[in-house]
């Protein structure tokens, strides 16, 4: 089957990060408009996409972790970067990267989905967007964890509600956080919806 929305469909809910690749899917994508491109996808029984893991002797890998640049939004898997990479110096170069994560998710992405690996380097892709995504706690119908900045400097995590796998209670949390967002950004001045410009957008 061909899909449109490659942000929603390849993604399921999960517990510690919100959402997360579905294992074992595959899918021909449709991208783009008039200049579409059509790529295939397919994701391992990690729910990442990349080869299976499955009984691989990976000794050390590199770990790549990001967002649809990692991830390999409308491209075909072979000419990602990671795949270049694995290429170019013939180490396993894992590729972690999901579609709309930020820095949160993929800070959070290290301490829980990669520690079996042991990996020798972990690459991280950091880009505008990456950073954006931190301040929105609602991202594709799904409730991101998140980290606020207490008084004295230190971290405060706030872990995916546990009713969050119900997809009615995700849509009216999401509601909440998006108008909360919209409010905080309306009174910064910033227009994302209708005069966006990111060179006078603060957080670029």
């Amino acid at each position: 089957p061909t899909v449109l929305d490659r942000d929603t469909i390849f993604y399921q809910f999960d517990q510690s990060l919100g959402f997360w690749g579905i294992p074992s899917v595959e899918r021909l994508v449709v991208y783009g408009g008039e200049q579409s491109v059509q790529y295939n996808v397919r994701h391992n029984e990690y729910g990442v996409r990349d080869i299976s893991y499955r009984d691989k002797n990976f000794k050390n890998p590199i770990i790549a972790l990001g967002g649809s640049n990692t991830w390999g939004s409308a491209v075909e898997e072979s000419v990602r970067f990671t795949n270049v990479l694995q290429r170019a110096i013939r180490k396993p170069v894992l590729n972690f990267g999901h579609n709309s994560f930020g820095l949160d998710q993929v800070a959070l992405t290290l301490l829980t989905k990669t520690e079996e690996f042991h990996p020798s380097v972990v690459l991280v892709e950091q880009y505008p967007w990456a950073l954006h995504r931190v301040l929105s706690h609602f991202v594709n119908g799904y409730a991101k964890p998140y980290f606020s900045l207490r008084d004295d400097g230190s971290l405060k995590f706030y872990k995916v509600p546990k009713l969050a796998r119900l997809k009615l209670y995700r849509k009216i949390l999401g509601s909440y956080r998006v108008y909360k967002k919209q409010l905080m950004e309306f009174q910064s001045g910033i227009d994302l919806a209708t005069a966006y410009d990111p060179l006078t957008d603060p957080i670029f």
